[in-house]
């Protein structure tokens, strides 16, 4: 997994809808699917978004059982993350 650190805001993604999960790591998520960006927000505050994510991959994030397993498992490994700090 590539990180890297961007100054952005939700805004920079006009009518991303933020869905709050049942999990132990991650608080909510949302999905741009024009840029088939993927928002993280974990437990502890952090904000990442995960790029080149599939809306089937999202999709399956929000039905999974275990939602911080599957994002491990499934979107961690394989997509570019960016840190976003606010401004």
């Amino acid at each position: 997994m590539v990180v890297t650190q961007a100054r952005t805001l939700m805004s920079e993604s006009p009518g991303v809808k933020l869905y709050p999960l049942k999990s132990s790591y991650l608080d909510r998520v949302g999905y741009d699917e024009r840029h088939k960006v993927l928002h993280v927000i974990f437990k502890d505050g952090a904000h990442f978004t995960y790029h080149n994510v599939s809306p089937e991959k999202f999709t399956a994030l929000l039905r999974a059982d275990s939602p911080g397993r599957h994002f491990t498992d499934h979107i961690k490994p394989g997509h570019k993350a960016t840190k976003v700090i606010p401004t």
